[in-house]
């Protein structure tokens, strides 16, 4: 799979599966632009592992519901130069987890 000049999108991207899917689709050749409620520091292995796959990396700390979530501001942090010849998102993933995991203890009826 060649993603080479493609822009993704991934919310929860700085751990499990979304950090995963983050380095894969690096691998593949495309720009990574992630957001989660970790801390910079938490992100800060992921965005290094992007980046030494020679791609470039974006992140914003926040929720996957809040404006700096969006998909607008992903596109307004990307290097451009031109707001018109600016590049899209190609695709996005959601990788945030949402509510809470079952009680340890907890059982299904």
């Amino acid at each position: 799979m060649n993603l080479a000049g493609k822009v993704a999108v991934i919310t929860g991207g700085s751990r499990g599966i979304g950090a995963a899917t983050a380095i894969e689709l690096a691998r593949h050749g495309a720009d990574i632009s992630f957001c989660d409620l970790s801390s910079r520091d938490e992100a800060e292995p992921v965005l290094r592992q992007i980046e030494t796959l020679g791609r470039r990396a974006l992140f914003f700390q926040s929720g996957a519901r809040t404006r700096a979530c969006r998909v607008e501001t992903h596109l307004d942090a990307l290097p451009s130069g031109d707001r018109n010849n600016r590049p899209g998102i190609d695709t996005s993933v959601d990788a945030a987890r949402r509510g809470r995991a079952p009680r340890q203890n907890s059982t299904f009826k």
